[in-house]
């Protein structure tokens, strides 16, 4: 029996798996069992922190958790299952340049930061030059590894002890924040997407989005601070901590992109690490 019958036989016929931006497989559709229209993800074996994670983290911010669900593993690998609530999410109408909308996409995150509190088995990134080492050594090219390497290393000469006095301003983050991850939802905005949830420094949540959707455009960064203040406190970091944020992102990205072949993805990576090196050697670089 293959994964697309064991669903229909588990949840009703009208279940039906659709394309989804995630690794994860993910159904949707009226379930007789439960008698509504619910919206299923699947998570691998060796996701089960994810699953977890979108699961404490629904049951923190809204009313969508119906329920979870473990298939075989003779049938499938993707054996962890979350049953939420179908909320019919739309794409936000974002052309890059609007600066009230912006305002209401930090008003959320401000909101989540404000509202998500650390549970048992969320992942922690505090110690983010242990992470960051980490991922470095998780790059599979080598030249691209070294270049890494040699920029943890300037890192550290200039700011040896680039964390101190910094854990107190970490808070639950939601770990992709972008325009696709906001959307409407019975006319109002909201925020989805939740299984990279991790306890780390602030700031972090705000790099891709900055570089990846708002171009650096200093308006709507700072447009989009004014609405996260509204409800959340923004806390004043170091110059060099937030370009160390930039730093572990950009690793992300280049590890993402070994994997999938992505390269305006891959380029925005190259982009904050050249960065990063223009700030460290004291050049001109973007105000973030």
């Amino acid at each position: 029996m293959d994964l697309n019958t064991t669903i229909a036989n588990n949840f009703g016929m009208n279940v039906k798996e659709i394309e989804h931006e995630s690794l994860n497989r993910t159904y949707v559709g009226y379930s007789s069992k439960y008698q509504q229209k619910v919206f299923l993800k699947l998570y691998r074996k060796v996701n089960h922190t994810k699953f977890v994670v979108e699961r404490e983290v629904n049951q923190q911010l809204n009313d969508r958790y119906i329920g979870e669900f473990q298939l075989d593993e003779k049938i499938t690998d993707f054996i962890y299952g979350l049953v939420l609530k179908d909320i019919n999410p739309q794409n936000i109408d974002f052309r890059g340049d609007d600066s009230q909308i912006v305002f209401e996409l930090g008003l959320q995150l401000g909101r989540f930061h404000k509202t998500v509190m650390p549970f048992d088995g969320l992942p922690s990134i505090v110690d983010l030059t242990d992470v960051v080492t980490e991922g470095i050594q998780q790059v599979h090219i080598v030249e691209t590894r070294m270049a890494l390497e040699q920029l943890q290393r300037d890192f550290m000469k200039n700011y040896p002890h680039i964390m101190q006095k910094i854990s107190s301003h970490s808070v639950v983050l939601h770990g992709d924040v972008s325009v696709r991850n906001f959307k409407i939802v019975a006319s109002d905005l909201s925020f989805i997407d939740f299984e990279r949830a991790k306890k780390g420094v602030q700031y972090l949540d705000f790099v891709k989005l900055f570089y990846q959707d708002f171009k650096l455009d200093n308006g709507l960064m700072d447009s989009f601070k004014k609405g996260y203040e509204t409800v959340a406190s923004l806390a004043e970091i170091p110059e060099h901590l937030r370009w160390y944020c930039v730093f572990y992102t950009a690793i992300g990205i280049i590890k993402y992109t070994e994997r999938v072949d992505d390269k305006l993805f891959q380029m925005l990576g190259e982009t904050m690490l050249s960065d990063c090196r223009c700030f460290l050697n004291g050049q001109v670089h973007p105000a973030i």
